[in-house]
This record gives structure tokens, sequence and C-alpha cells, in this order.
């Protein structure tokens, strides 16, 4: 994955750039709850059910004070939420409090060190805002500079990820095509043949 990273083009760096971007806003918009991960499955097909309404209001509520809500750890539930839980209306709004939640929950354990991540991204991405007056020298420098400080904050992502910190699926490279150059290279090969 590194050496992939490495070989970044302007398009995996955008690419990368908005998967940064997504990941960052979902933890600074995400609220701090704490769940087992072994409760998880069990609470995410929950959320499932609401959204397709096969539990109502009062059994989604029911199921969730029985079998999940004595298993948060602190801080809790914080309180607008624990307020729209018992204000929802439909099952759909309740499942998108509970999902709220669950995301939470999902990036509870990683969310300072991506806070940190984030924060020494943000810096470079400074950092090479201010170059644009500099010399073409010192502007390609910046660049470099930042290209490399994406790439670090993505692998810097992925080891969160390892640690178990986070899951899986929170970094997205299905819309990165990291093998691009190398089929272009086998391309050219093929043509050589001919």
């Amino acid at each position: 994955l590194k050496k992939l990273l490495n070989r970044v083009t302007d398009v995996r760096l955008e690419a990368l750039e908005e998967m940064l971007e997504d990941l960052f806003e979902r933890v600074e918009d995400s609220v701090e709850v704490s769940l087992p991960e072994s409760y998880w499955e069990d609470f995410e097909d929950m959320v499932d059910k609401l959204y397709q309404e096969d539990l109502s209001v009062a059994q989604g509520l029911s199921e969730f004070n029985l079998k999940f809500r004595p298993n948060f750890g602190g801080p809790g539930i914080p309180p607008h939420l624990a307020k729209q839980l018992e204000s929802a209306k439909s099952s759909g709004e309740l499942a998108d409090v509970l999902d709220e939640i669950y995301e939470g929950a999902q990036i509870f354990r990683g969310r300072n060190e991506l806070k940190n991540i984030a924060a020494q991204w943000g810096a470079a991405q400074k950092r090479a805002d201010k170059a644009s007056g500099l010399s073409p020298r010192e502007v390609a420098a910046a660049e470099a500079e930042y290209t490399k400080a994406t790439v670090d904050a993505v692998l810097q992502v992925q080891d969160v990820i390892n640690k178990g910190l986070l899951p899986q699926d929170f970094l997205d490279f299905d819309s990165i095509d990291l093998e691009s150059d190398d089929d272009d290279d086998d391309d050219d090969d093929d043509d050589d043949d001919d």
C-alpha cells in the first residue's frame, strides 16, 4: 500500500484528500460514546431493522434499553441524543439517532489519534497554501511536502485501523485506482510486442 500510495498522481492526491476530509469530518461530527465492539453487529442489525420498519419505535426503544443501553461506558449517551431517542415518532427517526450513536461508538477508541492526524495534515495544508507567492522551486518543494503529508496521513489512519481502533471500512480505497500506472505500463509493453 505504501509503495502504491507513494506514486501519487494529481487525480490520486485529490481522491486521497477527499477520503481524508470525509473521514475527519465524520470524526468531528460524531458524538463521543463508548460501546464494546462485541455489541456492534447486533446494534447495526437493530438499526437496519428500524430503517426497514421491521421494528416499531416501541420495539426498537425496548431492545435498545434492554440490550445495549446498560453496556455504554463513559461518557454515556449524550443528553441531547437521549432526548431524541425518547421523542422519536417513527422507526426512521429512531434509526437516525441510533445510527449517529453507532458511528460515534465506532470512532470512539481512535478519536484522539485521528484528531492528531487531522491536525498535522491541516498544518501541512496551511503551509502549502502559503507557498503560492514563493519561487517556483519553493512552491514545488511545498507541494511535494504536502503530497507526502497526505500520503503519511492515509498511512497513519491505516495504522489506527490496523490497531483495531477503527473499522476497516473507514478508508475507502475503491474510488482510487492504485494500480492504473501498472496497467498502463503493461499496455505499453503489449504495444511494443506488435
